[in-house]
Order: structure tokens, then C-alpha cells, then sequence
């Protein structure tokens, strides 16, 4: 972190957990270290480093931080709605929030939180057709920034999660059939082509389930 300071005029800040694992929770140390040689913000999961993602984020466990240090604090972990956002920034007494896997698939997170914690309004998740078009507009945006192939291996990750959060029925199978033939395929036109027979092969009824397009269908057997 020393090292990060003394090689830049720009403000450095740190990412961490809460320690190593519940015997080993030391964040505040590192926090007050971090802010002694010049880091200007600290981000802090609420979760050890042995849990991994199990369990739930401790935010009040942020809290210890926050007392220990007088640069901002972010508090990180298990925000995915504005009831979240608000009970992280109570219990810890941070300065911000940091999402992490919540905007996995759902990008306009971000936007919807800061509605809800400026004037309290909560906006509606995108209807089916309107993720179709951010889906799709990301797409073609990371083509054109990036260039191909580069810009459609960027985007291959993305849109896993939007299909692991697209608004049908959670069958695992279905979700594998359909992330397993997009992400083989080498063109734009073509991922466009197959995103929409996905979206429109979703039946209004929600306690139906998907009908895969045939060519999906058929990538599941290969």
C-alpha cells in the first residue's frame, strides 16, 4: 500500500475483508495502517476471507472500522435492494456503499439505489423487453469500443449474468442450454440473432417455463 501511495499523486484507496477468518478479524488494524501512510478511502466486505461468499456480510462489523479511522468508509456485501443499501449504511455508520455481485446481470443497480436513498423512490426492475435492449445495446457498445474479437470476449461474461438474472423461470437446466451455445458463438449479428429467440421464446405465463429455440436446445445435447 506504501508502495501504491508513494508512486502516484493520485488518491489511493484499499479494497479488504474483515481478516483472515473469525479468529483473525483485524480490518481496523489495516484500516488504521492504510490511513497512517496516506490512503485516502477504505472499502470493507462483511465477510472473512475463509467465508468466501457463505454466510451472510456483517455490517455492523463494518462499524469497527469506521470508529477506528477518519478517512471514508465503504461498506461491501449483500446489497441488492434499497431496503439493503439502507440497513448496510445504519449498521455500519459508513460513508458509502460499494456493490459488488448484486449488478451481476443488472446493471442499472447502481442508478436504482441512488434514487431510493436521495428522494426514497424505487424504481421497477426492466420489463422482459426492455433488458432485451440493454442486453443488446452492451453488446454492440463493447464491439465498438473494444473491436472484435476483443470486445465479444469481453462481453461473454456479461451476458451469462444477464441470463442467469433474466425474468423467466429459474431452471438451471434451461439457463445452461441457452449460456452454453451464446457464449460459443463468434459474431455480434449472431448473439443478437439468438438473444432475441430467447427473449421471445418466453412465455407470458409465469408458471411456465422456457421453450428453448431449437438451436439451443440442440447445443444442450452436444
Amino acid at each position: 500500500m506504501q508502495a501504491a501511495v508513494e508512486a502516484t499523486s493520485r488518491p489511493v484507496t484499499v479494497k479488504m475483508r474483515l481478516g483472515w477468518d473469525d479468529a483473525h478479524r483485524n480490518a481496523p488494524l489495516l484500516a488504521r495502517r492504510a490511513e497512517e501512510i496516506g490512503v485516502r478511502a477504505v472499502t470493507v466486505h462483511g465477510r472473512t476471507r475463509q467465508q468466501f461468499y457463505t454466510g451472510v456480510a456483517d455490517w455492523t462489523a463494518v462499524g469497527e472500522v469506521k470508529a477506528a479511522v477518519g478517512i471514508p468508509v465503504i461498506v461491501n456485501g449483500d446489497i441488492l435492494t434499497a431496503d439493503d443499501a439502507r440497513e448496510a449504511l445504519k449498521q455500519s455508520g459508513a460513508d458509502a456503499l460499494m456493490l459488488g455481485r448484486g449488478v451481476y446481470g443488472r446493471p442499472w443497480l447502481a442508478a436504482h439505489l441512488e434514487r431510493a436513498l436521495s428522494d426514497g423512490t424505487v424504481l421497477r426492475e426492466p420489463d422482459r423487453e426492455e433488458r432485451l435492449s440493454i442486453v443488446i445495446e452492451h453488446l454492440r457498445a463493447s464491439a465498438a469500443f473494444y473491436g472484435l474479437p476483443l470486445g465479444l470476449k469481453m462481453f461473454r461474461k456479461h451476458l451469462g449474468w444477464y441470463i442467469e438474472q433474466a425474468p423467466w423461470p429459474a431452471d438451471p437446466l434451461e439457463r445452461r442450454a441457452a449460456k452454453s451455445q451464446l457464449c460459443r458463438l463468434d459474431t455480434p449479428e449472431q448473439i443478437e440473432q439468438a438473444l432475441t429467440a430467447l427473449w421471445t421464446a418466453v412465455t407470458h405465463s409465469g408458471n411456465s417455463g422456457v421453450d428453448i429455440p431449437p438451436q439451443l436446445a440442440e447445443a444442450a445435447q452436444a
